[in-house]
């Protein structure tokens, strides 16, 4: 939920602890409330969990910020033991603050690299775009580019920009217990089962004396980067089995099987060539054929014109424009641009044979158009112009109809079989 403007204790409600009134505009963030802790005794919300983010229409302001952080600083004050100063409290918290605020004034990290930093509730990664929180309860929460991420997106209705693909692909391993304990982003317990042991307050997300990537320094690490992007493998292995590589509703067609598929003496790369060689043949064929017979045709006389034969090819040639139109710029276009993008992240798939497939597939596009308005024209009956329609639409489904259960089973085994190996070595630093 995003919050616009809010102010703490203002409810009349008998709150004595330290307030703010927050106004985007004039902090120039955006707070996104991500969380609500209700007291367990009975009663309402006692604690909020939430994230701050940059956005490129606010205008940080480096002093209002300080006058926000000086009132975290009096509320983690307020709930600290009593023989901890205040001074003290500031202390702890000034790591955070310097991070938070180099952030928002436009620092960078160095690519390939990471920042972790956690409690003992909670854990933070951020690498590039990308930043999520992990509470103890082992809900994550995933922001991209400032924004959330729905965690419970699919396939189907994630945008096709290759940011928004890799984030399905993180929210989808964040899911994940066992790929969480993996990446050594959170601990196991001693009896092996993390909340159970969270519970009791045993166990620790990101251990911060243990190792490298859990220092709560805020400095960039290639630790960190190297586990952001094994969990983005690991989840786009596993979107791929489980979903793109599930059924051929995602508008897949031979070349791109091709592209995926290992070596070139393989069914669906020998496919892939047959069918081009038709595809962009088979027209140009049709066109010269009627084109001969029109020039055999100038020496004889003239046949009655046939008013049916000309409403039909005009209303075949319509329906072909606007089925192509429809084709190119509504859902279909849309789901082939997503699976195309998804599979140029896949390592398995090579990126020449992507765009090969591509450029058949535009070429075909528009020497079916020119021949379906050539072709049709140049018949003198209707079953001809009928005969030709077919062939000419059968031409432009043949990369698709040639995509079975079993090509796309193979590439799913594949994809499954990377996952498996990348769960096996873990992540690691470049």
């Amino acid at each position: 939920e995003k919050v616009e403007k809010v102010e703490t204790g203002a409810d009349g409600g008998g709150f004595d602890g330290p307030s703010y009134a927050f106004d985007r505009r004039r902090l120039g963030l955006n707070l996104w409330i991500t969380s609500a802790a209700a007291d367990r005794r009975g009663g309402g919300v006692v604690r909020y969990g939430f994230v701050l983010s940059a956005d490129p229409s606010l205008v940080f302001d480096p002093a209002e910020f300080k006058i926000f952080w000086r009132f975290l600083v009096d509320v983690r004050h307020k709930s600290a033991p009593s023989h901890t100063t205040r001074s003290q409290t500031n202390q702890a918290m000034s790591a955070r603050y310097s991070f938070l605020r180099r952030s928002f004034e436009g620092g960078t990290i160095p690519a390939g690299r990471g920042i972790a930093y956690a409690t003992r509730s909670r854990a933070c990664l951020v690498q590039d775009i990308f930043s999520y929180t992990i509470s103890g309860e082992l809900r994550p929460v995933l922001f991209v580019n400032g924004r959330p991420f729905d965690i419970a997106a699919d396939f189907g209705r994630t945008a096709a920009a290759p940011e928004q693909l890799t984030a399905l692909a993180l929210a989808t391993a964040l899911q994940d217990e066992g790929l969480l304990h993996a990446a050594n982003i959170v601990a196991v317990g001693r009896d092996g089962s993390h909340r159970e042991d969270f519970a009791r307050g045993a166990d620790e997300l990101l251990p911060l004396q243990k190792d490298a990537m859990h220092r709560d320094d805020y400095n960039p690490t290639p630790i960190v980067g190297a586990a952001v992007r094994f969990l983005a493998e690991v989840g786009m292995r596993q979107v791929s089995e489980e979903a793109v590589m599930a059924s051929t509703a995602h508008h897949w067609d031979v070349y791109l099987v091709a592209a995926g598929s290992e070596g070139y003496w393989n069914f669906p790369t020998l496919a892939a060539a047959v069918c081009a060689v038709l595809q962009i043949s088979a027209p140009v064929l049709l066109v010269r054929e009627v084109l001969a017979e029109a020039l055999r045709a100038e020496d004889e006389a003239p046949a009655p014109a046939d008013v049916s034969l000309k409403i039909f090819v005009l209303m075949a040639c319509l329906s072909a424009v606007a089925h192509r139109g429809a084709d190119n710029n509504g859902n279909a276009a849309a789901s082939r641009a997503r699976l195309r993008r998804w599979l140029l992240l896949l390592p398995e798939f090579q990126i020449w044979r992507i765009y090969a497939g591509i450029c058949v597939r535009q070429t075909v596009d528009v020497l079916l158009s020119a021949a379906a308005v050539i072709v049709l024209r140049g018949c003198d009956t209707v079953a001809a112009a009928i005969l030709r329609a077919l062939a000419l639409y059968a031409l432009g489904k043949m990369d698709a109809v040639l995509v079975g259960d079993n090509a796309l089973s193979t590439l799913r085994e594949r994809q499954r079989a990377a996952g498996e190996r990348l769960r096996a070595t873990g992540p690691r630093a470049n």
